[in-house]
């Protein structure tokens, strides 16, 4: 199964701000009754057209500002559809993903006193307040995105 990661596709439109199009394979998951591809007008997400609200991430490139947040939230109502992005000059298709250390700990039924202990620190408070607990997590997402690519 081919599968694209969200934080990649918004990573991509962070360093770029280049939103070429946005669809979705299968119109019929999102409109009852539809069929063939769904597509997504890119431009929504360019300032100009979209309403901000203060906590809004909005990255600048030229006089063009693109919100992040909006990108964000939008494509997380796509979350396990078949999904096909072009962005930045990188073609993206497959499986849409949000894998966070929220979702691996859900998935593998664990929590910060199991990965306290893999690391062998003291308690789960040590762990938590370690100048190391970010680092540990992002490293723990990545190193499960690269076994899921392995299978």
């Amino acid at each position: 199964m081919i599968t694209v990661e969200l934080m990649d596709v918004l990573s991509k439109a962070r360093k770029t701000g280049v939103l070429g199009w946005l669809k979705i394979k299968d119109a019929s998951k999102i409109v009852s009754n539809s069929s063939g591809t769904y597509s997504i007008n890119p431009t929504i997400y360019i300032q100009n057209y979209v309403q901000k609200e203060a906590s809004d991430e909005i990255i600048m490139f030229g006089k063009k500002q693109l919100n992040i947040t909006k990108l964000e939230k939008d494509l997380k109502k796509y979350i396990g559809m078949d999904v096909s992005f072009f962005i930045g000059g990188i073609f993206f298709s497959g499986i849409l993903l949000n894998t966070t250390i929220e979702t691996i700990k859900k998935e593998l039924n664990i929590d910060n006193s199991d990965i306290a202990e893999m690391f062998d620190y003291k308690n789960t408070n040590s762990f938590a307040t370690s100048s190391a607990y970010k680092r540990i997590l992002n490293g723990l997402v990545d190193f499960y995105k690269l076994t899921k690519k392995a299978v």
